[in-house]
């Protein structure tokens, strides 16, 4: 409420002066008017957090495959599984699933990384029209178990890559006992990699997950 007062002060006050007239105790006191911003105290991230957040970006990069290189300007002549095996030192053999967008449905690979003990699901952000598609599917959805309203083409994105994947995560896991799952995306796949945590999450498992630029989705 005491924001709100001060900013329709602010904008009554704006407009009953001339901007171009504007005296240097004038604008000292509308400075006055600027509700004070909230303190925040720094956060120091731990080593081994740092150190996992350098490395699963790798993974979101792979995932745009020739467009990543040459964003980096590097070697354009690679399939995507080089690509990804080439930023994440992930044998190609290893790559066990990768699946090219179509509507409503982003594209994403599961590759196991023996080195870490991991089974990884990277989800790629906008590249292809089929992603603007999902993208511009604003329409809101209240559906349990949402708490609140969430974006419908991010969700039903997330419950195609579930779909798409819970069998192969499954088979992993039987094979891997010790193996962490982990989630990761940037942009659109972070947006879906946040829903697919949770269903995930839902199934038993506890991923860790890894997102870079979220957008708004709740």
């Amino acid at each position: 409420d005491q924001a709100c007062s001060t900013i329709l002060t602010l904008f009554s006050t704006l407009s009953s002066l001339n901007a171009t007239s504007l005296t240097l105790p004038q604008l000292s006191a509308l400075s006055s008017l600027q509700p004070p911003l909230p303190s925040v105290t720094p956060t120091e991230i731990p080593p081994g957090l740092k150190a996992d957040i350098c490395h699963y970006v790798l993974h979101c990069s792979s995932s745009y495959g020739w467009m990543g290189r040459l964003f980096f300007k590097k070697r354009l002549t690679l399939t995507l599984r080089k690509i990804i095996s080439l930023q994440t030192s992930i044998p190609p053999s290893d790559i066990i699933l990768t699946r090219r967008s179509s509507p409503l449905t982003p594209s994403f690979y599961i590759a196991l990384d023996r080195t870490r003990s991991e089974i990884v699901i990277c989800i790629r952000g906008t590249m292809s029209l089929n992603d603007i598609l999902t993208d511009l599917t604003i329409s809101q959805s209240s559906e349990p178990p949402s708490e609140g309203t969430r974006h419908q083409g991010i969700y039903t994105a997330a419950e195609r890559v579930f779909n798409g994947s819970e069998n192969v995560v499954k088979r992993l896991k039987e094979e891997h006992p010790d193996y962490r799952l982990v989630i990761t995306g940037h942009s659109l796949g972070a947006g879906c990699a946040f829903y697919l945590s949770g269903m995930f999450k839902g199934g038993g498992y506890r991923p860790r997950t890894f997102c870079y630029g979220v957008p708004c989705v709740e």
